[in-house]
């Protein structure tokens, strides 16, 4: 299995219906949808059960309330992937974005990290998230010290967040 995509789910009724249909309509399918109910108070637990219910990609965890980084770390321990995709229960991956990935792995003999822009969708509109472009030949030669200046020189401002990266 390629991917490993973990959701922790609290509070997102609202939204989590529309993530997992974001990767299950996905172009390549050699992933599994670990879904972690941290203890949520709404009907997102259930959703998630139901949708496993139809698809066996999907296996939804449920346990106590005890934040994103427990939940986070629940769906680590239990993912089976070689790479490791972070989504919040109220993102989405665009059509063809595993099929992308895949074939970035495949080019770029394994990377450790990929780094991804995003976009930011609020009340029907798109806002621009990130742009950023590297350069992959001086990131694929040089060793982690030089890489991590030439991230934080060259992009100072450079999103961290957990979901905007593949491990």
């Amino acid at each position: 299995m390629l991917f490993s995509i973990i959701v922790p789910i609290y509070g997102v009724e609202k939204y989590i219906e529309t993530a997992i249909q974001s990767v299950r309509k996905q172009d390549f399918e050699d992933f599994e949808l670990i879904l972690v109910d941290d203890g949520s108070k709404d009907r997102s637990g259930e959703i998630a059960d139901s949708y496993a219910e139809k698809d066996s990609r999907l296996r939804v965890i449920h346990k106590p309330n005890g934040g994103v980084s427990s939940a986070r770390n629940e769906g680590l321990r239990n993912a089976r992937g070689t790479y490791l995709i972070w989504l919040d229960g109220d993102d989405i991956l665009l059509p063809g974005s595993l099929s992308r990935l895949a074939a970035v792995i495949s080019s770029r003999k394994e990377p450790d990290v990929i780094f991804q822009n995003y976009q930011i969708l609020m009340n029907g509109s798109v806002f621009p998230g990130t742009e950023y472009h590297f350069e992959h030949s001086l990131l694929e030669s040089c060793d982690t010290d030089d890489a991590l200046s030439y991230l934080f020189g060259t992009y100072p401002d450079f999103n961290w967040s957990a979901c905007m990266h593949i491990y």
